[in-house]
């Protein structure tokens, strides 16, 4: 796999490729860090789908396994304070772990999904 310093040397550009206008809905932006963070990962998610069709399928598949363990050690992480018995719902701080978990979840689903592409 290349480094990002060479994925960022071998930029050419191309004039008809066009920014993606994404909708956004203010309604939906909060003060409440784990809804702020949630829409602006679902406002992310267009992007990166964007981003997966630009990419060979070995790196598709790099994408998949990175957050398939951002998830997996997220939820662990999570799931930790449950069983240690506290409550992390309910601890000041932690909406962006519980955020986290589910855009894990999320982007997971989405370099899936362009994997599979490649079977």
């Amino acid at each position: 796999m290349s480094d990002l310093s060479d994925d960022l040397r071998n930029l050419t550009p191309d004039p008809d490729d066009q920014p993606l206008k994404i909708e956004v809905d203010e309604a939906t932006r909060t003060d409440n860090p784990q809804v702020t963070f949630q829409t602006l990962a679902e406002e992310f998610a267009e992007h990166y789908r964007k981003i997966l069709t630009r990419l060979p399928a070995d790196r598709r598949a790099a994408h998949e396994q990175g957050w398939e363990e951002i998830h997996r050690s997220t939820l662990v992480y999570w799931e930790q304070t449950k069983c240690n018995g506290h409550d992390p719902a309910t601890l000041y701080g932690w909406e962006t772990v519980a955020a986290m978990v589910d855009i894990s979840q999320h982007m997971l689903n989405i370099a899936a999904e362009a994997a599979e592409q490649d079977e």
